[in-house]
């Protein structure tokens, strides 16, 4: 099924959508340094080939590579490779050496007009090549991290208690998380191409951008097209390491 998206002025969207997340009555994607909003019942109605229209969007402190909910917020987040920069201020010095990407985590709220409250309460400072971020039940951080057709991984993070600072954004500060090894669990390896990331019933969802047409949709033997529900040890490990 294809449905296709156009803007609130009616023009066609086609810009490269980093991220989708739903939640509630809304549908968010990210791209361009902004999140657009779709009602949830518009998409769930929409028949395979029909248009639905965008109700709002909103700009965000990062390029918007990706995003995901849970937990009652919603985050959206940079990808930061050679030839894909990233804001200056987003340059932080970490016990790995230097992160340049941020994640940043906006409440949930349906009383909000669109879900959501625009103004982020935290913010993560994160690795490079980041292509999904998700928060489990027990706060642990989730990175998918790719490049090409080296193998995936899953980096697990802790961050519940004292953060590490303040980030300034737009003139309030909000509470700064590094992860760096500090803070990590475990890292996971996973097969190519590891993408966008949610946390649902005690999973973690993780999708693999090796089924898309560009990279012949997943013919190559060992690419994998399905989105894989993962609770390995090394996250029931992650559980026990929160709870310890």
């Amino acid at each position: 099924m294809r449905i296709l998206l156009e803007r609130e002025n009616g023009e066609v969207y086609d810009g490269h959508a980093g991220g989708m997340t739903a939640a509630g009555d809304f549908i968010y994607i990210s791209n361009a340094s902004k999140i657009f909003v779709l009602r949830t019942e518009d998409v769930m109605n929409a028949g395979d080939g029909e248009t639905v229209r965008f109700i709002h969007h909103f700009e965000v402190p990062c390029r918007a590579s990706f995003c995901s909910s849970s937990g009652g917020m919603l985050y959206v987040g940079d990808f930061y490779a050679e030839g894909y920069e990233t804001e200056e201020s987003h340059v932080m010095a970490t016990a790995d050496g230097e992160h340049r990407a941020m994640v940043f985590g906006y409440p949930l709220n349906m009383l909000e007009s669109f879900g959501v409250r625009e103004v982020p309460v935290c913010a993560f400072s994160v690795c490079g090549k980041v292509q999904g971020f998700a928060v489990t039940d027990k706060g642990t951080a989730v990175l998918s991290c790719s490049w090409g057709l080296a193998d995936s991984e899953l980096k697990l993070y802790r961050f519940i208690g004292k953060s590490d600072g303040v980030f300034s954004v737009d003139g309030h500060e909000t509470a700064l998380y590094i992860l760096d090894s500090r803070r990590e669990i475990e890292t996971v390896r996973a097969p190519h191409m590891s993408e966008d990331i949610e946390f649902r019933d005690g999973g973690l969802l993780v999708a693999f951008e090796a089924g898309a047409k560009k990279y012949g949709a997943g013919v190559l033997p060992f690419s994998l097209r399905a989105v894989m529900r993962w609770r390995g040890p090394e996250l029931e490990r992650a559980y026990a390491a929160e709870e310890n």
